[in-house]
């Protein structure tokens, strides 16, 4: 969204190290000026020291309706002039607490009351042609004053100094503007910006709603700090909120967010913290907040898919444990033969397909869509090179590191089948009714005791007096019921049965082990439970961490970098010509107009304290719990609600005289 502020600008002189003309127009020549950020309200300032200082500009004009922008740092001495110029007469110079003068093509306003104080002012002059009016930090000062000039040139104008060189500024300025159109009320607004003024090109799209309603007026611009990460934690965005004056507005815990840029949404989430700061005796409120996958992970998830897509899967949980979200961009048709989830919530279980697959990542992005990719298929909008000039070019560090090297792969997985039967002998001695069994059958098994078939229930689940044998699964034993022991015998009992034993998958990466020497990792994961899931999950593993990790960061004020992007570093200099995935981008504004974006990168998935920990989540101890076929999940509920309950009763009344007992027994009944 363009601003207004645009239209009808003559010259912008910013004075971030110079004072050259925004628009390239009106380049100024300086005289005695120190540039810095203390002389600044956006970035760098110019300072005046009151005795030589001046910027002289070239001919500029005046058309008889004009605006004029400026910000000062102080009190300015009695007499000093902010701008005049030779040849047609342009100036404003300030007296004691007052705009001593100001005046253009023959009209001149003067005398206008100031309170000047130690720190930073924001003054803009309106003159719509035939009156002027003086607002300072947003406000009207006084009416507007009769004000009909005419059109002039001036020969050379003059900021900070008579045209005479004399009667100098002495305290810095910054963010001067001229327009040749009457500014609204709205574009001086916008200009001061709630004190944390504004510069060329007046982007006014940086915005942030707060359930629905723009609240960027309330905001501290240089608390805002966004933090946007691979898939495995929720993007951040921390602000403070202005309370104090007349700003009176607080929000509310869980209440939505949303920041965009130009239009364009950057940031969507809800409020989970808020805690107040005093800044002086200036009162603040910060506000966290985190992406909509906070919202993602409100139901947990204990649920079995097999022979689905990775689409399908998805679908099904958004769809069985979500509301509000979509899958639009969801894009992975991998065949999952099976996967288990127990009570995991829909992030855990994302991140665990993208732990199997190994090349996918994931998000939820702003709009409540969930993103589910390849990650070589998403490249950043941009690369770097020596001269590309799209980012800080000393920011760029580059570093190599080993110990995230893992070359020999040994996965743990849950109990697998057998596809053969097994079977395993005991000696009966006519008195021995209960054997431990050497194997761990995965359904009933088969007895037979000198060569007569029994019949086999499960022991606490079915009755003894229904069956000649009791198999316990849990505990690997058969027992024999009453008037059932076998007789003693050699090898006379038998038990045939599919076995069930550890799966454990080894995989190895022989030319990283010969480069850097073994480095072995153990996964645990008891849900996998097919040799073909539990390769491919090694294979994943050893391939992302074969070889060393390549890392770095640099700084860039350029939009469009996202987490996950592939990003191409191509430098002569540093002798890299390489592609980098980009793990974490914090994102803060540079001025209110600009973000600064301070992003790390790698060459594989590095891992640090925060995956070993979201690994741990995902694999321990939920992923641990076996759930049965058969189990009953009873739920209870808590309700706080009352009710009143009233009843009339009727009490017949006897009233023969002389007042004698009635004929009824004892019972609802009265004297009469």
């Amino acid at each position: 969204m363009t601003s207004t502020l645009l239209t009808n600008l003559v010259a912008g002189w910013k004075l971030d190290g110079n004072s050259n003309d925004v628009l390239g127009v009106h380049n100024g020549t300086d005289t005695a000026i120190t540039y810095s950020s203390a002389n600044g309200i956006l970035g760098e300032g110019a300072g005046f020291n009151g005795s030589t200082s001046k910027i002289e500009v070239g001919a500029v004009t005046f058309g008889t309706v004009m605006s004029l922008s400026f910000w000062l740092k102080g009190t300015p001495n009695p007499s000093s002039f902010f701008l005049d110029s030779t040849g047609s007469r342009v100036f404003l110079w300030f007296g004691t607490n007052q705009i001593s003068g100001y005046s253009w093509g023959g009209a001149t306003t003067g005398g206008i009351a100031i309170t000047f104080g130690s720190g930073w002012n924001h003054f803009v002059f309106v003159g719509n042609g035939t009156t002027m009016q003086l607002y300072q930090n947003g406000v009207a000062i006084g009416s507007p004053i009769a004000f009909v000039p005419t059109s002039i040139t001036t020969t050379i104008l003059k900021i900070g100094s008579r045209y005479t060189d004399d009667f100098e500024l002495n305290i810095p300025a910054d963010e001067i503007y001229l327009w040749n159109k009457a500014l609204s009320l709205s574009e001086v607004a916008e200009l001061y910006n709630g004190g944390l003024a504004n510069t060329w090109p007046f982007s006014n799209g940086i915005q942030i709603d707060i359930d629905g309603v723009d609240k960027t007026d309330t905001v501290d611009w240089r608390s805002v700090r966004k933090s946007e990460v691979l898939s495995k934690e929720s993007d951040n965005l921390e602000f403070r909120i202005k309370n104090y004056g007349t700003k009176t507005y607080q929000p509310s815990l869980g209440e939505s967010v949303v920041m965009s840029n130009e239009g364009t949404k950057i940031f969507g989430g809800v409020i989970v913290e808020m805690r107040e700061q005093m800044d002086g005796l200036a009162k603040f409120i910060q506000v966290v907040c985190k992406d909509y996958s906070e919202l993602l992970d409100q139901q947990l998830v204990s649920k079995t898919y097999q022979n689905m897509t990775v689409n399908a899967i998805i679908a099904d949980l958004i769809s069985s444990f979500s509301t509000g979200f979509t899958v639009t961009n969801v894009a992975c048709p991998v065949m999952i033969d099976n996967v288990v989830f127990n009570y995991l919530t829909i992030s855990k279980c994302l991140q665990k397909l993208t732990d199997v697959l190994g090349t996918y990542e994931w998000y939820v992005d702003y709009d409540k869509d969930i993103h589910f990719f390849l990650s070589t298929s998403v490249l950043s909008p941009f690369n770097l090179t020596d001269t590309s000039a799209n980012f800080v070019y000393k920011s760029l560090t580059l570093k190599k590191d080993t110990s995230q090297i893992r070359n020999e792969i040994i996965l743990r997985g849950g109990e697998i089948t057998a596809e053969t039967t097994r079977t395993e002998y005991t000696d009966g001695d006519g008195t021995k009714v209960q054997w431990p069994l050497a194997n761990k059958f995965a359904s009933i098994p088969t007895v037979v005791v000198n060569g007569v078939t029994k019949t086999v229930g499960v022991d606490f689940l079915n009755e003894d007096t229904d069956f000649q044998c009791m198999w316990d699964y849990n505990s690997q034993s058969l027992r024999f019921t009453a008037g059932n022991t076998p007789i003693a015998g050699t090898r006379n009992v038998a038990v045939t049965g599919y076995p069930q034993y550890p799966l454990i998958v080894i995989k190895r990466n022989e030319a990283s082990i010969a480069l850097y020497g073994v480095h072995q990792y153990i996964i645990t994961d008891k849900t996998i439970k097919t040799l073909d899931s539990a390769s491919a999950r090694a294979d994943a593993e050893v391939a992302r961490y074969a070889n060393p990790t390549e890392s770095g960061q640099f700084i860039t004020y350029v939009d469009g970098l996202k987490a996950g992007q592939y990003i191409n570093i191509n430098s002569t200099i540093r002798g890299v010509n390489q592609s980098f995935k980009i793990r974490s981008i914090t994102t803060t504004l540079y001025t209110p107009t600009t973000f600064a974006y301070n992003v790390n990168i790698e060459t594989s998935n590095d891992i640090g304290i925060n995956d070993v920990l979201s690994k741990l989540l995902i694999t321990n101890p939920a992923d641990q719990i076996t759930v049965g076929a058969s189990e009953v999940v009873q739920r209870f509920y808590g309700f706080d609600e009352s009710a009143t309950i009233s009843d009339t009763l009727s009490a017949p009344t006897h009233t023969s005289p002389p007042y004698l007992w009635g004929t009824g027994t004892w019972g609802f009944s009265t004297w009469g």
